[in-house]
């Protein structure tokens, strides 16, 4: 019996959810990876977007310093005092949904990073 190696790309047919497109795949000649990382740039851009220009200002007063779990394609966010507890929010509400992160008012959701002190 000869194996020879799988060439072809077989897919499954789309699935629509708002106008991204999820693509159920067998076998594929896209690295699993670059799917993932495009995928999740997508949710990021749109997130993004939509803080910036519909709830950036109407959050930021009322809500500084809390945490904002975005699901941009049917645009639900769910508030929280801490990260976890958005999520929390945000997967009991949409358990199959993607996520993207905010805390209000900052540039990023958390920081990572210390000092150093000498003694002399």
């Amino acid at each position: 019996m000869d194996s020879k190696p799988v060439t072809s790309v077989q897919r499954k047919a789309p699935t629509e959810r708002g106008d991204l497109k999820v693509r159920n795949t067998a076998v594929t000649d896209t690295p699993p990876d670059l799917e993932v990382e495009t995928l999740r740039d997508e949710i990021a851009s749109r997130s993004l977007r939509m803080y910036n220009s519909r709830l950036k200002g109407e959050l930021e007063q009322a809500h500084n310093g809390r945490f904002l779990a975005i699901e941009p394609i049917s645009e639900k966010y769910f508030l929280g005092n801490t990260a976890t507890e958005a999520l929390i929010a945000a997967r009991n509400a949409m358990p199959d949904a993607n996520f993207y992160m905010i805390r209000i008012g900052h540039r990023t959701a958390h920081n990572i990073g210390g000092h150093v002190s000498r003694n002399r």
